[in-house]
């Protein structure tokens, strides 16, 4: 049986539409089209070691989403979104917070179609405030420029 493919004009070539792609294809419409995310700022299945700014060995993972915000001259993590097809589990947003130690990025989100639990993170304090809606990229440049 042949597998459905389409172009992914985020990695720019054809991908296989698993469960799990087709939800991140839909959650990068909603970045772009209604959350006012640039194309040019959104990384996709990116290896954990090319978006690390943590010193230390990096794990052999890969990214679903980080999203980046032009800060003067330099592109800085901005959030990092972990995609699920099934039911978001705690262990997930342990394995997304994994992830966000060598990235260091201020905001977190664990999404399905369903649900987001979106989380800023302190990197100081090591706290995390959850809520339930992914904010606008304005949204979230003014919440670091605020935090600055």
């Amino acid at each position: 049986m042949q597998k459905s493919t389409f172009y992914d004009p985020h990695r720019q070539k054809a991908i296989v539409l698993q469960p799990e792609e087709r939800v991140r294809q839909n959650i990068l419409h909603v970045l772009v089209h209604t959350l006012g995310f640039p194309k040019s700022c959104i990384a996709v299945e990116r290896a954990l070691s090319e978006c690390a700014s943590a010193c230390g060995e990096v794990p052999k993972r890969r990214i679903d989403i980080i999203a980046y915000a032009q800060v003067e001259q330099e592109l800085k993590p901005l959030l990092v979104i972990e995609c699920k097809a099934t039911t978001l589990h705690p262990n997930m947003l342990d394995q997304l917070l994994g992830y966000n130690h060598f990235i260091q990025a201020p905001f977190v989100a664990l999404m399905n179609q369903k649900k987001t639990i979106f989380g800023q993170y302190d990197t100081h304090t090591g706290s995390l405030d959850l809520s339930t809606s992914l904010p606008t990229y304005e949204e979230l440049l003014t919440k670091i420029n605020r935090r600055s």
